[in-house]
């Protein structure tokens, strides 16, 4: 038996994936800085900076996921 308030059609969002990756990209984010002031001199650390591409594409990555779940979450909570 379904409580009265539970909608057949619907099924609550997990966050708790998203979560977990969000704070993961964010320590490699982090990491990633700290590394580069420790183990660079001042004069490397412009050049190696370019290559944050790597950590940006991390963030895509992050972003691409939250657009996904907008696309499923927003029709669901509009009743659509």
């Amino acid at each position: 038996m379904t409580k009265p308030d539970e909608d057949a059609g619907t099924k609550a969002v997990n966050w708790k994936p998203l979560i977990i990756l969000a704070t993961a990209v964010t320590l490699v984010w982090i990491l990633s800085g700290v590394a580069i002031h420790w183990l660079f001199d001042t004069t490397d650390r412009g050049t190696f900076g370019d290559m944050f591409g790597a950590v940006n594409a991390l963030f895509s990555g992050l972003e691409r996921d939250v657009v996904r779940l907008n696309r499923v979450g927003i029709p669901k909570s509009a009743g659509l």
